[in-house]
């Protein structure tokens, strides 16, 4: 597998991901027993709760507003990987604490009574993350995946070699 395609098995399964969250609230009225196995994939990853989520035809999507926004700005990260990678030249704990600050800011801030969190600073804070995590997360999969690939081609390719040789 070369980086090119471990890129596009990357941004297609994100997209797939994505796609799935949405897939939940289209089918609820059309397929309820499709609806309801998405719901309950991502009922360990998220509380779902109705009030802290987006709707769409009056359901709610299969997560809640700040990891929908992790998700798609995981997606949207990994569609600019290339051009916010030239910039991003600080040490990657660093980075993850960036990435991660607004959002606890934002949580701390809520549960403290300081500020009340709401769709906007969920959709904000969550896209941030995922953004950010997608330029960390990436390139190091996208090199795992290749060295995988290489792995497993060389494996064939010396299993081939003894069997007719």
């Amino acid at each position: 597998m070369n980086s090119r395609l471990a890129y596009t098995v990357l941004l297609v399964g994100s997209f797939l991901w994505c796609a799935l969250l949405v897939l939940a609230p289209l089918v609820s009225s059309i397929h309820p027993t499709v609806s309801h196995l998405l719901y309950s994939f991502f009922a360990p990853i998220c509380h779902q709760d109705d009030a802290r989520s987006l709707h769409i035809a009056g359901h709610k999507l299969a997560v809640c507003i700040r990891c929908s926004a992790i998700y798609f700005g995981f997606f949207a990260g990994i569609l600019a990987v290339s051009r916010l990678r030239r910039w991003m030249r600080v040490v990657p704990k660093t980075t993850w604490l960036v990435a991660i600050t607004p959002m606890m800011l934002d949580v701390l801030c809520d549960i403290t009574g300081i500020h009340a969190s709401n769709a906007t600073t969920r959709v904000v804070t969550g896209g941030f993350f995922g953004i950010i995590a997608a330029q960390l997360i990436v390139p190091v999969a996208v090199q795992a995946l290749t060295e995988v690939g290489r792995f497993f081609s060389h494996s064939r390719g010396t299993l081939y070699e003894s069997k007719t040789g």
